[in-house]
């Protein structure tokens, strides 16, 4: 088996007057396209799981901020619709005269709170104060403390 081939000046440096040169070169040609085939393949499957993963996660904080923001609004809706409390809540400053037992008369409702020592260990718990035996630590005459009180929403 004879081929006949002939070279002409401008063609790839793989054809050469020998067949077998020919064969070889142009195998390796058909194998590089099918190898840059394949990897443009890889390329796009990369890009489409990165656009589906990037999609799900705008959805999913989609869904948490429309989500949260309705039950905010189903709540306040809810609650005015009611005609609850709201929970405010106000900076006092204690004296010799008011210590934390005549806040929690002034400012506990019977309603929310079982009883005074419940709505000050939430004082305690808003104020980052420890309470011992009955005493706040670090809460003496001019401290500013916060306290929760509740009242018709206006």
């Amino acid at each position: 088996m004879e081929y006949n081939v002939q070279y002409t000046a401008g063609q790839d440096d793989f054809f050469d007057s020998d067949a077998d040169t020919y064969r070889a070169g142009a195998a390796w040609h058909e194998r590089a396209a099918l190898a840059r085939q394949r990897r443009c393949r890889q390329v796009n499957r990369m890009y489409a799981a990165a656009a589906f993963i990037a999609a799900v996660i705008i959805l999913i904080c989609c869904l948490m901020i429309f989500g949260l923001s309705s039950d905010a609004a189903d709540r306040k809706a809810g609650n005015a619709a009611a005609g609850s409390d709201i929970k405010y809540y106000k900076s006092v400053m204690l004296t010799y005269e008011m210590g934390i037992k005549e806040l929690a008369g002034l400012y506990a409702d019977p309603a929310h709170y079982a009883d005074a020592e419940q709505y000050i260990a939430e004082v305690c718990e808003i104020n980052h104060l420890g309470l011992y035996y009955g005493t706040i630590e670090g809460a003496g005459p001019g401290t500013h403390i916060i306290v929760p009180y509740f009242a018709q929403q206006q």
